[in-house]
């Protein structure tokens, strides 16, 4: 009668394991710190997906971005920021298909000191037509995303405003 709870007990703890698993890149900036990007499988079924026409544009209410209007296949569950003052998480939300690696993250993730305590974490993520970019403030307090939108706003806003 232990056997099959025991097998049971097993199985479950293997599916829970395959689907939490994360997947880590980190960068060490030199005389500043370290970024870890944690990575994990997206689970359609475990969120509210909505369609625009035959476009993926909402997840759990909110648009997201990583892809280009299917559905993602994995999100960043996580970005921390360790520096000399601390851990800062930085807001990953509505972050999907990020293509970070710890073989290209030196590539697509950069630190860059700002004024004071203050630093510029920037990020480019994911490939192709979903391709977006983030930006946040970090201080020895929290941090605030400054800005996150696909390569095409940023074009379009640049072009709007220089008149061209």
């Amino acid at each position: 009668m232990h056997r099959p709870s025991l097998f049971f007990l097993l199985v479950t703890m293997l599916i829970v394991t395959c689907q939490s698993h994360a997947e880590t890149a980190e960068v060490i900036i030199k005389g500043v710190g370290s970024i870890k990007v944690y990575v994990e499988k997206f689970v359609p079924e475990k969120h509210n997906i909505k369609s625009c026409g035959d476009y993926k544009c909402l997840i759990d209410g909110n648009p997201f971005f990583g892809s280009d209007g299917k559905i993602p296949s994995e999100k960043i569950t996580k970005i921390v920021f360790s520096h000399q003052n601390g851990t800062t998480n930085l807001d990953v939300s509505a972050m999907y298909n990020p293509n970070i690696s710890s073989d290209n993250i030196k590539s697509r993730i950069s630190v860059d000191h700002y004024w004071g305590q203050f630093y510029k974490v920037t990020g480019r993520f994911s490939d192709g037509a979903g391709t977006y970019i983030a930006q946040w403030i970090v201080t020895t307090d929290g941090s605030i995303r400054t800005h996150i939108s696909d390569i095409e706003t940023i074009y379009e806003l640049f072009t709007r405003i220089s008149g061209k």
